[in-house]
C-alpha cells in the first residue's frame, strides 16, 4: 500500500515474528519495518528506533506525538 501510494520502492521480507523483525531492524539487516505497537514501543521508548507514523488512521493513545501515516499518505489506514 505504501509503495503504491508514494512510489517508494521496497522489498517485502516476511518474518515469522515481531521479535525477529526487530532483531534485524536493530542489527541493520533491514531499513524499515511495519509492526505492532506492542513490538515497537519498548524499542521506541528506549530510543533505539524512530517511529515515523502509526497506521491506525488517528494518533495512538500511548504515542500521542507520533502522527498517523494517513497525514502523509492519504487514505492509509491499517489495524492489526
Amino acid at each position: 500500500m505504501v509503495q503504491r501510494a508514494t512510489g517508494v520502492q521496497m522489498t517485502h521480507v516476511p518474518y515469522r515474528s515481531g521479535s525477529a523483525t526487530m532483531t534485524d531492524l536493530l542489527g541493520g539487516q533491514i531499513d524499515v519495518a511495519f509492526d505492532t505497537i506492542t513490538v515497537v514501543d519498548p524499542q521506541f521508548r528506549d530510543g533505539k528506533v524512530t517511529v515515523l507514523g502509526v497506521t491506525s488512521g488517528t494518533r495512538w493513545w500511548s504515542t500521542p506525538d507520533v502522527p498517523p501515516v494517513t497525514d502523509h499518505v492519504p487514505g492509509y489506514h491499517v489495524r492489526a
